[in-house]
């Protein structure tokens, strides 16, 4: 199962969520699964978290717009954060370690990656398949692709 499921495309017209201050620990699917459905709810925010073990993502922003992840920490996932078909997003200030991808930045288009700090990931710290257009500014990776990108 899920640690958290928020999906907003069935109740149009409700506010933003604010997912913050929640202790997360070993899940078998995600930790956070975020999906805001652009034309319903936008601009979810996940604050403030530690997620330990979900197996598949601790953090999965799936389909959004406006989203804003920071202050979390996540630790031995198969990936700690994945931003996925995402519009417009914020990932900052984030401590991601001991997972199999740290950050994994896919398919997405105008997103702020900044101050995030990923280590001790088994395959790479920092994943961009170079798609979009994105900010990146001082984000501690110790591995990233494509090198030089994150910081």
């Amino acid at each position: 199962g899920f640690g958290m499921w928020i999906e907003s495309c069935d109740f149009g017209g409700l506010a933003p969520t604010d997912i913050h201050h929640n202790n997360i620990t070993g899940h078998g699917g995600d930790g956070i699964f975020s999906v805001d459905c652009p034309g319903f709810i936008q601009n979810n925010t996940v604050r403030n978290n530690a997620l330990l073990g979900p197996d598949f993502h601790g953090i999965h922003i799936f389909d959004s717009s406006g989203a804003v992840v920071m202050k979390n920490t996540v630790q031995s996932s198969n990936v700690g954060i994945f931003i996925e078909e995402v519009d417009t997003c914020t990932i900052s200030f984030n401590s991601i370690s001991f997972n199999t991808i740290g950050i994994d930045l896919f398919d997405s288009d105008g997103c702020t990656l900044a101050r995030n700090n990923v280590s001790r990931s088994t395959i790479v710290d920092c994943q961009w398949d170079q798609v979009g257009s994105h900010t990146f500014t001082a984000n501690a990776c110790g591995t990233e692709t494509p090198p030089g990108a994150w910081d």
